[in-house]
Parts: structure tokens; C-alpha cells; sequence
């Protein structure tokens, strides 16, 4: 493999990994306090991640389908916990 294509898989599995790891440190933080977080996609912050047919509309949206990050080889979005609002 040429070192562009090691370079590609770094990178997007490097997202794939600190994606992941939060989400295994939210579900901890549910199991010991209860309390529930939202997550909410981010694109990278320029003009390539948002004109991205994918990851463009789902900048600052909850994730509602179980699709998180990386999207797509070289994807750098990420992914925001908000706390989960409670009805009262």
C-alpha cells in the first residue's frame, strides 16, 4: 500500500477511535450519575466538511439513526454531548 492510502486509514481510524472512546465515557458517566446526554454530529469547521452531501445537513443535528462519525474515509467530524432535557 502507498503511504497516502496508510495515511487515509490513520486518519479515519483515528476519528473512528476518539469517537468511540467518548461514547463508551458517556455511557459510563450514565451508569454511575444517570444522567443522560444527547449526541449531536459536528462537521470540522470549514467549507469542505459542510458542502460534504452527507455530513453537511447533519451539522449541530441530533444523531437519532446510530450513524456516527467518521462517515467516510477521511470524515473529520465529531460528535457533541449535550445533556438530555427533562420534561417536566
Amino acid at each position: 500500500h502507498s503511504p497516502r492510502r496508510a495515511e487515509l486509514i490513520a486518519s479515519t481510524e483515528t476519528t473512528r477511535a476518539v469517537v468511540e472512546g467518548e461514547r463508551a465515557a458517556v455511557e459510563q458517566m450514565k451508569t454511575e450519575t444517570g444522567i443522560e446526554f444527547v449526541p449531536v454530529w459536528l462537521t470540522a469547521n470549514d467549507e469542505i466538511a459542510k458542502k460534504c452531501p452527507f455530513c453537511g445537513p447533519r451539522h449541530k443535528q441530533e444523531i437519532t439513526d446510530g450513524v456516527y462519525p467518521p462517515a467516510h474515509p477521511r470524515c473529520r467530524c465529531m460528535v457533541a454531548y449535550e445533556p438530555k432535557k427533562v420534561e417536566k
